[in-house]
């Protein structure tokens, strides 16, 4: 892979190695497909803030984990919680891996396309300011979200 799938793919490693934060990829061009609809769609748009939202609200059985850990109780209640059997990458994780974090660096997700000219048109792309302010708009409408937004370029 190049391009924009190796750098999106890259900076989830990083993020998720470094940085204990949970990331997930979003590929602009599968949603597309999903929607069965035409090039820049609501629909489509409509798909990804959806799974998007599900990705941010839903909440992570390592981070409580991490955090009773932090606030010395882990005790019985503690234990029911599930403990992730494999990281993104499907390597498996063991209390005494050094890629488990006793962190809560948040959640990360990224949004990319593999094929920026069939994604040019699509909302979420942000190929041009208009594309841009929607998105930051749409993110700022989702207060429940308390997303951030960054435009990287590649």
């Amino acid at each position: 892979e190049r391009g924009k799938p190796f750098i999106a793919k890259r900076l989830m490693s990083y993020l998720s190695f470094f940085h204990g934060a949970e990331v997930r990829l979003f590929d602009l061009d599968e949603y597309r497909k999903r929607a069965k609809q035409p090039e820049g769609s609501d629909e489509a748009a409509e798909l990804l803030l959806g799974e998007l939202k599900e990705f941010m609200e839903s909440s992570s059985t390592e981070a409580a984990g991490n955090l009773l850990t932090a606030m010395g109780r882990k005790s019985s209640q503690s234990a029911s919680l599930e403990e992730p059997s494999s990281t993104s990458d499907g390597a498996p994780i063991t209390p005494t891996d050094r890629r488990c974090k006793n962190v809560d660096s948040g959640k990360v997700a990224i949004l990319y396309s593999t094929d920026s000219y069939s994604a040019f048109s699509e909302k979420w792309s942000g190929t041009s300011k208009e594309r841009r302010r929607w998105a930051a708009e749409k993110l700022q409408s989702e207060r429940v979200l308390n997303a951030k937004l960054i435009f990287i370029e590649v």
